[in-house]
């Protein structure tokens, strides 16, 4: 989902924007772009307009990704989706959302 809104930004977002639009804190999104990077979807930057903050660049292979195995991606998501009503599917999403949550706190206590 990050993939795809960092593909359809217009111009630059910081962490936090993204998090806002996906309605999970920035250090969720640090680590979703972090791995992005390692795989070389996106470059990490300082932000254009507040150089305190981290900006998300696309790479070419992000275009080549959604060219290519995005689309099969895409179906088998569709497929196993269909049969869930649209209030089930925001369910599912706010749920996973408090698990991943959750799996952080859990992962902050076992490093202390």
């Amino acid at each position: 989902m990050l993939l795809s809104l960092v593909r359809q930004a217009n111009e630059p977002m910081s962490l936090s924007q993204y998090g806002l639009m996906l309605g999970c804190s920035r250090q969720n999104i640090k680590k979703l772009a972090k791995s992005l990077e390692q795989k070389g979807f996106v470059t990490l930057g300082s932000h254009q307009k507040d150089p305190r903050a981290l900006q998300l660049v696309p790479t070419s292979k992000v275009e080549a990704f959604f060219k290519t195995s995005f689309l099969k991606y895409q179906e088998e998501l569709k497929s196993l989706f269909e049969i869930y009503t649209p209030q089930e599917i925001e369910a599912l999403f706010t749920l996973l959302s408090k698990l991943y949550i959750g799996i952080e706190h859990l992962e902050k206590e076992t490093k202390q």
